[in-house]
C-alpha cells in the first residue's frame, strides 16, 4: 500500500515537473524576446526557438518598411504561441489533453531548434560546445515533458 501512495506522488511530481516545463518556457520566451527587441546579446537557452525566429523575422521586416499586416501577423503568431505554452502549462492541471498539446508544441519547437543549430554548426556561426549547451537544457525540459506525460497516463489508469 505504501509502495502505492509513493509511486502516485512521483507521478504526480512528474506531472508538476512537466507542467512547469511549460510555464517556464512561456515565461523565459517572453523575457527572452523583449530583451532581443531591445537589443540584447544575452539569451536564455530555456526559450522556444519558434517565437524567438518569429521575433527575428519581424525584426527584418520593421527594419525594410515591409507592410504592416506582415509584422502583425508575426507579433501575433508570437503572442498566439506563447499563450498556448502558458495556457497548456495552466489548464494541464484538469485536463490531459492541454499537457499532451504542450508536449507537441514543445516538440516540434525541439526539431525546429536542432534545424537551425546544425544550420549555425555547419555555417560555422556557432561553436559546437555553445550548440551543445543551447540544446543540453530543451533536451532535459523535454525529457520531463515525457516523463510527465508517461506520468498522466499512469494515474489516469490508477484512478
Amino acid at each position: 500500500m505504501d509502495a502505492d501512495v509513493e509511486l502516485q506522488k512521483t507521478y504526480e511530481k512528474r506531472v508538476t515537473a512537466a507542467r512547469w516545463a511549460l510555464l517556464l518556457t512561456a515565461l523565459f520566451s517572453a523575457i527572452n524576446l523583449a530583451w532581443v527587441v531591445y537589443e540584447g546579446t544575452f539569451a536564455f537557452v530555456a526559450t522556444a526557438a519558434i517565437p524567438e525566429l518569429l521575433t527575428h523575422i519581424e525584426i527584418i521586416l520593421y527594419l525594410q518598411d515591409a507592410p504592416l499586416f506582415a509584422q502583425i501577423l508575426c507579433v501575433g503568431a508570437i503572442v498566439i504561441l506563447l499563450l498556448l505554452y502558458t495556457l497548456c502549462g495552466l489548464i494541464s492541471k484538469q485536463r490531459r489533453g492541454w499537457l499532451i498539446t504542450g508536449g507537441i508544441l514543445f516538440f516540434v519547437d525541439y526539431v525546429v531548434r536542432l534545424y537551425f543549430l546544425y544550420a549555425d554548426l555547419l555555417g560555422g556561426r556557432d561553436d559546437l560546445g555553445l550548440i551543445l549547451i543551447r540544446v543540453l537544457i530543451p533536451t532535459a525540459m523535454l525529457i520531463l515533458l515525457i516523463l510527465g506525460l508517461n506520468a498522466y497516463g499512469k494515474l489516469k489508469k490508477k484512478a
